[in-house]
Order: C-alpha cells, then sequence, then structure tokens
C-alpha cells in the first residue's frame, strides 16, 4: 500500500486486510519501487492523494519494475465525478 497518510493507511488495513493476507505499507512511489524490485506482490493499492506514487505504477517505469507489472488500485476518499 502506497500512502503516506498514517489515518488513510490505517482505513486500508482494516478494509483489505485478513488473516491470509500480508499488507507492505511504503509512504511513496520511490519506497514501493524498492519492494516491487526486492519481491513478488500480488498486487498494489495506491493512496490517489499521495503525491508521489506515479512511480509505483510501473507507468513510464518499465524497465525499473519489470515485464509484468502487479495489478493496481487507486484508492481514493473522494467521489468521482459521473459521466453521462
Amino acid at each position: 500500500m502506497v500512502t503516506a497518510d498514517e489515518v488513510r493507511r490505517a482505513s486500508l488495513r482494516d478494509l483489505l486486510g485478513g488473516p491470509d493476507l500480508e499488507l507492505v505499507d511504503v509512504a511513496s512511489g520511490g519506497e514501493a519501487l524498492v519492494v516491487i524490485k526486492g519481491q513478488y506482490l500480488d498486487g498494489i493499492v495506491i493512496d490517489s492523494a499521495c503525491q508521489t506514487s506515479r512511480p509505483a505504477t510501473g507507468r513510464g517505469n518499465s524497465k525499473e519494475v519489470g515485464p509484468e507489472a502487479p495489478p493496481t488500485i487507486i484508492y481514493s476518499s473522494e467521489c468521482w465525478p459521473k459521466t453521462n
């Protein structure tokens, strides 16, 4: 999970946590990139409010992340505008 906000991190842990799930917390995209390089991940959750999370998505950094970036969820506590 990529979020610099402790309150949002705790909220995400409550939402996603489970007995068979290991969650790895980082505060920035740079930290996430280090984790991605060092271990296999089933997925990534990025807080949309985290201004430094872009490198963790793998977009524009595919050589650093590897040939297959893990599935990514962008988390937001705000509503997205409706489309017509």
